[in-house]
């Protein structure tokens, strides 16, 4: 859903990442939609957050100083992207608040160029 919409995200945004349990469970077929697919049950307690992603946005990738928030391991990505990739002063923080990957100047995802 998140491709539909994506040429439209420029500027500051808060994407929130969810994943539904309820996909994989049988709906009742009262809930077939016009085309014959079945729909998703939209219960909040079937929602279970992925991760979130905060800054500033162009055409839906990261550019320009952004954080990523992991509900799945904790970890947070801090610092400046441009095309959804590190590019500049950037850091790795894990759960427990220590570096997981240094803080510095990085041009991608690889290692670290210059720390700081």
């Amino acid at each position: 859903m998140l491709d539909e919409i994506k040429e439209g995200i420029t500027g500051f945004a808060r994407i929130i990442y969810y994943t539904n349990s309820s996909f994989s469970a049988i709906i009742e077929d009262t809930n077939l939609t016009k085309n014959g697919s079945k729909l998703v049950n939209m219960n909040p307690l079937n929602l279970c957050l992925q991760r979130v992603e905060e800054g500033q946005f162009s055409k839906g990738k990261k550019d320009g100083y952004c954080r990523i928030i992991s509900a799945q391991d904790g970890k947070a990505q801090v610092g400046f992207f441009q095309e959804d990739k590190p590019m500049g002063k950037y850091c790795v923080y894990a759960a427990d608040g220590t570096f997981d990957q240094p803080e510095g100047l990085y041009e991608g995802y690889g290692e670290c160029k210059s720390k700081i």
